[in-house]
């Protein structure tokens, strides 16, 4: 979900231009999706002049103090307090005014749009290691090159787990749907046990990556593992 920048936590000298056009949005122009109270003018007022002048101070640098650089910080504080209640109270909630009006003041506005999730592009890396008598332990991954670099990665952006399909098998599956177990990790490991009869035997294995929707990606080549 994207979100737009908070003005609000700006820079000094970026706040202040912020400031100044929301404060001409909410007082200075007639609005017609709402009207501020009286009261609300007059404390605007006050607080915006307590910032302006305390900034005005602290940028002069033959009036640069400790003491002017707090006042400006505590102006501030409580100018942007104010201006959020504002905001909150008059423009976020309120259906006539749009997003586009929100971001050009500089206010965070999320977008509630989903990202769509789309099905796995990336072939995985399987590889099975089966030095250990009766046991195949198998670790995938993706090598995503970073430059001329190459980095390894559990799983891709966008997949939520790897599936496998594995068989003991005379002959060669001649696809990975002959294969008949399957198996589902979501942390690209898994361990196969093996009782001493099927020792000498050939495990056949395949596998892919997974969205969170269940959407698969592309298969690897089908590929073989004895069992000591």
């Amino acid at each position: 979900m994207a979100t737009t920048k908070n003005s609000f936590n700006a820079a000094d000298a970026n706040y202040n231009n912020f400031q100044s056009k929301l404060f001409a949005y909410l007082f200075d122009t007639k609005q017609l999706a709402f009207a501020p109270t009286a009261d609300e003018k007059t404390e605007g007022a006050r607080l915006q002049k307590a910032w302006i002048e305390g900034y005005a101070l602290v940028v002069n640098p033959s009036t640069k103090t400790t003491v002017s650089v707090k006042n400006k910080d505590d102006a501030r504080k409580e100018y942007t307090k104010f201006l959020r209640s504002m905001v909150n109270k008059y423009i976020f909630g309120n259906d006539n005014i749009s997003n586009s009006t929100r971001v050009d003041l500089g206010l965070t506005v999320k977008d509630t749009t989903p990202t769509p999730v789309e099905p796995p592009k990336d072939i995985p890396f399987l590889a099975i290691d089966f030095s250990q008598k009766g046991v195949h332990q198998g670790s995938l991954w993706t090598n995503t090159f970073v430059g001329e670099k190459k980095r390894k990665q559990k799983r891709p952006k966008g997949v939520a787990l790897a599936v496998v399909r594995w068989d003991v098998s005379e002959k060669p599956p001649v696809n990975y749907e002959d294969l008949k177990h399957l198996l589902l990790t979501s942390d690209s490991h898994f361990t196969l046990q093996f009782t001493q009869d099927m020792k000498g035997k050939t495990v056949y294995y395949a596998a892919c990556w997974s969205n969170s929707k269940g959407e698969m990606g592309a298969w690897t080549e089908i590929f073989n593992a004895i069992i000591n």
